[in-house]
């Protein structure tokens, strides 16, 4: 049963030798492009990133190779959770979303701190266990081993979801990409299933930044590199006015951190998770039904 399709391959599901159900992707292997997904799942081993469990290649009778990567299997993404919730017009609770928030950043975390930058984080990108309400990391097609003083390419991950040094070109950039484009998937957790930063195209996209955000000082927008302009635009609203009325300050104080434009002014994984919004945890979440809609 296909359970979904990226930019690198399609996923499916099934069941393995012991009955168990596992998610299978399939790459087609381009010589061109080096794909680091399987190299960068090998090194993973962490309750809130995808479980690599074998790896192999095979040959199709046109000549063409094909990798396969089997990995444990979750109920569905967070991407297709939300698209739900949009749908039924149900928004997620708030602890579900903290509890949710709390793992991303400890799969961030743990990513992180072995040098390995996701860089196409996204709703789609997030598998979760609705029942459990547990979340991993998945999709490390993108995903780079990064240092310091590193060049990388600026064409990378999704638009909803980049940091404007990545939509301005730049392409000496840091883990910090990351750390946005999570604060743009609790946005979209906050705001049942809608993206806050949805532009028609780069440019569009860094206005729809500053329509929010407002337009940076000298020193942020000069903070990166920036082969492309910034563009002119105006603040219409904040942060305060558009979120739900009873969403946590704390919340709005930490994503308005994450939505720095300077990237060395964005808190870490590790400083997120220090965040008071996050002290106040339930220990225990009642199972959250969104509908009865198919999640596969």
């Amino acid at each position: 049963m296909q359970m979904g399709q990226g930019a690198f391959g399609t996923v499916i599901s099934a069941l393995d030798q012991d009955g168990q159900m596992i998610a299978i992707k399939t790459i087609k292997i381009d010589p061109k492009f080096q794909n680091r997904e399987a190299d960068i799942m090998k090194k993973l081993d962490h309750q809130n990133c995808i479980k690599l469990k074998s790896v192999y290649r095979k040959k199709a009778d046109e000549g063409e190779v094909f990798q396969y990567i089997v990995m444990e299997y979750m109920p569905t993404s967070l991407g297709k959770f939300l698209g739900n919730c949009k749908t039924t017009k149900r928004p997620m609770i708030k602890q579900s979303i903290k509890h949710y928030a709390q793992q991303l950043f400890k799969g961030l975390e743990y990513i992180h701190s072995l040098g390995i930058c996701h860089r196409d984080l996204k709703p789609d990108n997030v598998l979760i266990d609705p029942k459990a309400h547990t979340l991993k990391l998945c999709d490390f097609g993108s995903a780079k081993n990064i240092k310091e003083g590193d060049k990388s390419t600026a064409d990378i991950g999704s638009r909803f979801y980049r940091a404007p040094e990545i939509l301005l070109g730049c392409t000496h950039y840091d883990f910090s990409i990351d750390i946005w484009s999570a604060g743009c998937v609790i946005a979209q957790m906050l705001l049942d299933g809608n993206v806050i930063f949805a532009g028609d195209d780069n440019n569009d996209q860094v206005v729809k930044i500053m329509n929010i955000m407002g337009c940076p000082s000298e020193e942020d927008a000069n903070s990166f590199e920036h082969p492309l302009p910034w563009p002119t635009a105006e603040r219409t609203t904040d942060l305060t006015l558009l979120f739900p009325p009873n969403t946590e300050s704390k919340l709005i104080d930490l994503l308005t951190a994450i939505f720095s434009y300077n990237p060395k002014d964005r808190p870490t994984a590790t400083e997120c998770l220090k965040s008071p919004y996050f002290q106040t945890m339930k220990s225990s979440l009642p199972f959250l039904k969104v509908s009865r809609g198919n999640f596969s």
